[in-house]
Order: structure tokens, then sequence, then C-alpha cells
């Protein structure tokens, strides 16, 4: 007799028991609606920044003025301050009723990069540096801008070790960012790691914008083992986990990124005597050798989200795995999509607007001119050329791992809403690096339906905002290459463009905010990503993304559902300034270091 027994379905807390993709497709599944907190129960919320209070500490100089990469702890300090610092704070009356003694004040607290409900969930850990800077894996405590050493030894090697296309040598200085998945989860739900993504995207960016004139070589990694990391990093199972690699090198230390680099790797990362005067002789120990080395414990350490957010939960150990292992191919990744020269977008048929020739923005000068509109928008007109300039910048290059990466995002393009452009007709478009916009090839039918699936703030906003610059990509194009790091990619490189976006906007004098619920259905279809019947289009003929590789399948099943493509996965809303904008204190006035010339 012959007994059957039943398998088990998969665990979405067990990744390894997952097909490559499902993880990411139960996830979109899960957050395809409005976010909504989940069931928080005795739950309660992690702390503003985590800290190591027993561990040996060092204090970091404020980095105010001018301070080149050779200043040691100095230059340290002042890029941290400038990513995760805290500051500037808002005060914000309520002045809706003319001749009425403001209201109530409401304070608050920001950092330097925004973030999803301003809960900050990324936490940075560093390795490396300059002389002064004792040999070790430090995280930076943002409460008393301090490093904490959470390990000693250099951990730059080991932490190299990760990297699916490492430099050749060890850089000057390693900065691991990570997440605390619970501190936005508890508002969020699984919805969350969309926006820890974005946020890492984000902090990228505004490194790169912060070093873009300095004689360094800057290089974001994001395709890397991150169990080995999470492991070195000693950081709680299921309750934080790193998500991208950012490596520095100062000026004449050793050209070449290795024989491994990508096409996408720009300017070498090489170790030497640069200007960030790493320790000479630091040949830094191995992971194996770390790991079982003593780590300090942090104070009140965050809770597991295994039960809470599974999917999320799930999502992030299945992109964990580097693309190596995960996909069916290499690391050099499906490029960025492949529009065609000279036309407004890939099917040439569509009607297509020639904006005027974008001026370069240095983006640097949007640094401390850049805030979230809290108040909305002036309900007035940009120019063109603004509108140009900013679109620009979303679509630009950047020094990533990626295949051409420096020429654009290597896994989304750039879509826009032109609601209040001078010379440009309302509508959705897409945009297409040549400087024109190509139209949706949908009938422009107004904000109503966009605006109803939004918060009511966010549709205010929407209604009198200029413009809306969105990231759009096909969540299920580079599983077959990446597996479900694709996704993890994807967000996080929305996170950089929109960013980028909100600098040059900040530069040229205008307002910008990040609505990431604005991404809905309505949306997509206004942008022509779904048809008439509300079906999205398939991603893989029309985006272009080159080296897409074979379809994943599941029991002779299409990995994602049927008319799965392309999305809009991050909005930042431009426009005018309002009259009505809250007091601002900044304790480290970033505003006169990084002023437009």
């Amino acid at each position: 007799m012959i007994i059957q027994t039943a398998r088990a379905a998969p665990d979405p807390r067990e990744p390894a028991t997952l097909p490559v993709g499902e993880a990411t497709r139960r996830f979109l599944a899960a957050v395809g609606g409005p976010p909504a907190a989940p069931s928080t129960g005795a739950a309660k919320a992690t702390g503003a920044f985590k800290r190591y209070a027993d561990a040996e500490h060092l204090s970091l100089p404020d980095g105010r003025g001018d301070v080149p990469p050779g200043s040691g702890p100095a230059f340290v300090g002042h890029l941290l301050r400038h990513l995760l610092g805290i500051g500037p704070c808002d005060w914000t009356y309520d002045l809706n009723r003319p001749g009425v003694w403001p209201g109530p004040v409401t304070v608050g607290v920001h950092r330097p990069v925004p973030s999803g409900g301003a809960l900050y969930p990324i936490e940075a850990y560093v390795a490396g540096g300059p002389p002064g800077l004792p040999a070790g894996l430090h995280h930076y405590d943002r409460a008393h801008h301090a490093l904490r050493r959470v390990r000693a030894g250099d951990h730059r090697t080991a932490l190299l070790e990760a990297l699916t296309v490492p430099p050749a040598t060890p850089p000057d200085l390693v900065i691991v960012l990570t997440a605390v998945f619970w501190r936005t989860g508890i508002k969020y739900g699984d919805f969350a790691y969309k926006l820890q993504c974005q946020e890492t995207g984000a902090l990228l960016a505004q490194a790169l914008a912060l070093t873009e004139d300095l004689d360094l070589s800057v290089r974001p990694y994001l395709d890397f083992d991150g169990a080995l990391l999470d492991t070195l990093l000693d950081l709680p199972k299921e309750a934080e986990g790193a998500l991208a690699v950012l490596c520095l090198t100062g000026a004449g230390a050793g050209a070449g990124a290795g024989a491994g680099a990508g096409a996408g790797a720009g300017a070498g990362a090489g170790a030497g005597a640069g200007a960030l005067g790493s320790e000479a002789g630091g040949v830094g120990l191995g992971a194996r050798e770390l790991i079982g080395r003593r780590a300090a414990e942090a104070v009140d350490p965050p809770p597991s989200v295994s039960d809470s957010l599974p999917h999320l939960a799930a999502l992030h150990a299945a992109a964990t795995m580097p693309s190596g292992r995960a996909g069916t191919g290499g690391s050099a990744g499906p490029g960025r999509p492949a529009w065609p020269a000279g036309k407004g977008s890939p099917r040439g048929d569509e009607p297509a607007v020639r904006l005027p020739e974008p001026v370069p923005v240095p983006l640097r000068a949007g640094i401390g001119h850049r805030r979230s509109a809290p108040a909305g928008f002036a309900p007035a007109p940009i120019p063109a050329a603004a509108f140009a300039s900013i679109l620009a910048a979303a679509a630009g290059g950047y020094p990533g791992e990626l295949e051409g990466t420096p020429e654009g995002p290597a896994t989304c393009g750039v879509y826009a809403l032109a609601l209040r452009v001078d010379g440009v007709p309302p509508g959705g478009y897409r945009y297409d690096r040549e400087g024109c916009l190509g139209g949706a090839a949908v009938p422009w039918r107004g904000l109503d339906e966009i605006a109803a699936g939004v918060q009511p703030l966010t549709a205010l906003a929407l209604r009198e905002a200029a413009a809306v610059i969105l990231s759009v990509g096909d969540p299920f194009d580079g599983v077959a290459r990446f597996g479900d790091l694709w996704c993890r990619l994807q967000l996080t490189e929305s996170g950089i463009s929109v960013h980028r976006a909100a600098l040059a906007a900040a530069a040229l004098g205008l307002a910008a905010r990040i609505h990431s619920d604005v991404c809905h259905g309505a949306t997509d279809t206004a942008l022509g990503l779904r048809g008439q019947g509300g079906e999205p289009e398939r991603g893989g003929e029309r985006f272009g993304l080159r080296g897409r590789g074979r379809e994943p399948e599941r029991g002779g099943e299409r990995l994602g559902p049927r008319g799965q493509g392309r999305r809009s996965l991050s909005a930042l809303l431009v426009g005018r300034s309002p009259r009505r904008t809250p007091v601002r204190w900044d304790p480290w006035p970033v505003a006169d270091r990084y002023r437009p010339d």
C-alpha cells in the first residue's frame, strides 16, 4: 500500500522553503492597498534611536563649516550628522483663523533626510576611517553625536567579504545602513519595508550629494550577502537588517575597483593613504575571525517581527541572498531602461513634449534648503526649465555597482504627472533622458480618481502641487537574475531617484514632499501603466530592460500574477512654497554651508 503524505505549504517566515520570487509576490499582494497599522497587542514602540550605552565611545566634532576629507573624525562627524544627525526642529502654529491667537504648537524633531512618518528607522555602523578613529566596528549614536564601539578590530575587509562585487582593496571608510523594522512597522505594518528601502536610497543620494565636489571616491553597494552582514554587525535576527553599504576612499588611493567590478562601477575604490588617511598597514581581519569576538550589547533591543510583520520578515530574509546565489545569472544587473534615443517613449507613435534643455543643478545646494511641505503648496505654475532640471536629476546616474548606473537607475524609470507646468499640457508622461516627455496614451481625466485613493492631506497637497515625479518599475523583471533581492534593489533605487529630485527642487527654490500613498492603481492608469480595463501592462517588451533572462516559473505557472507589470514605486510632489510655513530652528545651520551660488 502506498501512503501519500500532504506536502506542507511554504512558511512565509522560512524563505528557504519559498520558490524564488514568491516572497516578493506575497509582499506586494499584502501591501497592495493603503498601508494600515498591524494589530500590535501588547507590543510597544521601539526607541527613536539605538544605543550601546556601556560601549566605549568617541565624541565627534559638530561638523559645521567647511570640513575637508583629510580632517579625520571631523569629516566623519560632518558626514554622519548630515545623514542621520538630530535636527532641525519645526514649530507649527495653527494660523487658520485670522485675528485669533495661534492654538497649540506642534513641535517636530527631524533628521536631514526625510523618513516615512518621521519615524527614522535607519541606523549606521562605521568601520575603518581616518587617523584618530579607533579601529573597530562602531555604531553612530545620533543622540550624542558620537561613535560607540561595538567590536574591536578592523572590520573593513570582513564587511567587503559580503559584497557580490567588492572593491579590490578595502576603502578608507565603510558605512553600513541598517533598518530597525518595528520602528516603522508599528505604524505602517508590512508596508514599512518599502518605506525603509526608499529611505535608505534617500540617504545614499544625500551622501553622494554631500561629497559631489570633494576629492573622494564614493560608491554605494546594494547587492551583498545580507545574512553575513547581519551576523558581522551582531544584529538581532528578524528585528534589524542591513540594507546598503557605502564605501569612501580618499584621492590618491589607487585606482580601479577590482577585476570583478561591474560596468556600473565608477571611479576606483582602492585603499591607500588617501585624503581620508586610513592607518598604514591596516590589514583587516576576516569575517570568521571577527564573528567569534564578543560584541557590545544594545540597550532595549528591538523585537522580532516574524509574527507581527510576516511578509516584511519573509521578503527581507529572502533578499539577504546575494544575486549570484539567488538568481540565474551574475551581478552585472539587467541594465537601465533602454528607451530609443530621440523619442519620448518606447512607442514612437505616442505624442511627445520637448522640454527645455535641463540646466545641471548642484544637488549639494539643495541640502540646506530641502524640507517637506507640511502646509501644502501654493497652487501656482512652475517654469518648464525647472521641471526639466528636476526630471534630469531624478533620472541621473550615480556610481553604483549595477550595470548602467552611471547613466541612470538600473531598475526603474522616471515618469511624471504635469499639473501646473508652463508650456506642458496636464497629463501623465514618461521621461526619456533626451529631454522628451512621452504621452501616456491614456486620455487625461484629472486628479479625482488619483486623489480618491490617498489620505486627505495628500489629496489636498496633490491638488495644489505643480507636478508629481514618480519612479516606476516592474517588480518581477529582474527576479530571474537577482531573486527576491530585486524588489529591495528597485525600492532603494527609487529612493535615490526621488531624493535627488527633491534636492534639485530645493536648490531651485521649490518645495517638495514624498507621498508614497500616491502610488496606486489610478495613478498607474493615468501614467499608461494600466489599460482602460485596469489590467497592468507587462513590462518586458515596452520597458526594455537588458539582460532580463528567463521568466521564472513555479510548477509550470508564471511567477508573477497574470498581467503583472510596471507600477509606480515612489512619488514626489513638487510645487511652490505656500505662505504658511512652519517656524524652523536649526541647531546646526546647514543652509549657511550649502547655499546656491
